[in-house]
């Protein structure tokens, strides 16, 4: 069974979607579970960011094998700081971009 994954820390999760509250949570449902849509916030509280929660699926992609296939088909970002918003959306981007090479 797929979930869609929402990563904040302050928002409430929407319905249909399953919370992680910080980084760790996030990696670790993106490990283990069928994650078909993943939303991302930047501002996890004093931790490490969504910013680095997107790094660590490019990476992903880039290695390829069982890891390349936990990647989201559908990642999004809705965070309201804008710097880091465009940071995230910019590997978003990426993504899409290694995504279509591969076709």
């Amino acid at each position: 069974m797929s979930i869609k994954l929402f990563v904040d820390d302050e928002r409430p999760c929407p319905k249909g979607w399953i919370p992680a509250f910080n980084y760790d949570e996030a990696i670790a449902s993106l490990r283990w579970e069928n994650v078909e849509e993943l939303s991302l916030d930047h501002d996890l509280g004093n931790g490490p960011t969504g910013y680095d929660i997107i790094k660590v699926l490019e990476e992903w992609y880039h290695d390829g094998g069982q890891w390349r296939e936990k990647v989201p088909k559908i990642v999004s970002c809705h965070s309201s700081n804008p710097v880091g918003r465009k940071r995230i959306e910019t590997v978003i981007e990426i993504l899409k971009l290694l995504r279509k090479e591969k076709e």
